[in-house]
């Protein structure tokens, strides 16, 4: 390179390049000087990387957690379930529409250190109404970390979306080996959301009368696809949905309290299997 500066005789200059050498020299009126810079070897500390020869996987989910809680008044509330359902409505008076497509996100948390999620398991139900293809509509997954100061999902931890695509009801598994999925140390986020298609819909006829009740409104629900079931967990298993409004992820209904049985939450049924290595 050429560089022209502004100089006195006895000035000391200091040239430097990244993988060189500094040169110090003092300027003694020589106006065309030529400086050569001496390359920087440096050997870096020897990294040895090893198989780990003894790796254990745990299992752990909600699955056998209590589908309804006990109120105050000693009913039993069940959890609503189906939280990933569409549907788009249509008045037929008012021809207002619109369109439902939650994004919801239930937390892991990792058990052990340097663990990996291997298998995740969730399972699916065919909402009350719908028609015998319904099951098969595909499922958006994402995975997230958990944002220190809010709890809830930040960045995603892997760019790719999987997209999933049911053949049956009951229990899916996921296989996320090959994906090398590495479960930060505050835990992270599993993601759902449906994939849109008029296929997998069905309509349903709903009568209601409006706030002046002399007017009966015919309106067609138009739903999409299948439900993910719930249940109500008291530990772990925390369960977010993103609010596009706010443009923000909130929690649902709350934060989980192991202590307080009354204070259960509602949230997905799943189920996680991960790997470590146990030396």
């Amino acid at each position: 390179g050429i560089l022209n500066l502004n100089a006195v005789i006895g000035d000391s200059l200091s040239i430097s390049f990244v993988g060189y050498k500094i040169t110090n020299l003092i300027f003694n009126g020589d106006k065309n000087q030529q400086v050569k810079l001496v390359q920087e070897k440096i050997t870096l500390p020897t990294v040895i990387i090893e198989k780990c020869k003894k790796e254990k996987t745990i299992k752990y989910g909600n699955a056998d957690s209590v589908d309804f809680i006990i109120n105050n008044q000693g009913k039993k509330i069940h959890f609503m379930g189906g939280l990933t359902s569409d549907f788009v409505f249509k008045n037929l008076f008012t021809s207002e529409q619109g369109i439902k497509n939650y994004l919801w996100a239930v937390r892991l948390n990792p058990k052990k250190e340097n663990a990996h999620l291997i298998k995740f398991s969730f399972w699916l139900d065919k909402p009350l109404g719908a028609l015998t293809n319904s099951i098969n509509l595909p499922l958006i997954l994402n995975f997230y970390n958990v944002e220190d100061s809010t709890d809830l999902p930040g960045h995603l931890i892997y760019e790719s979306s999987i997209i999933y695509y049911p053949t049956q009801l009951g229990k899916q598994t996921l296989n996320l080996d090959s994906l090398h999925l590495k479960i930060p140390d505050n835990g992270m986020y599993v993601s759902f959301q449906h994939v849109i298609n008029d296929k997998y819909s069905w309509k349903i006829k709903v009568k209601w009368v409006d706030s002046s009740k002399d007017i009966v409104k015919d309106t067609f629900f138009f739903g999409y696809g299948n439900e993910i079931e719930g249940t109500y967990c008291s530990k772990d298993f925390n369960l977010a949905n993103y609010n596009p409004i706010l443009n923000k992820w909130i929690f649902t209904n709350g934060q989980t309290d192991e202590k307080d049985e009354q204070k259960k939450k509602g949230t997905l049924k799943c189920e996680a299997v991960i790997k470590y290595c146990s030396e």
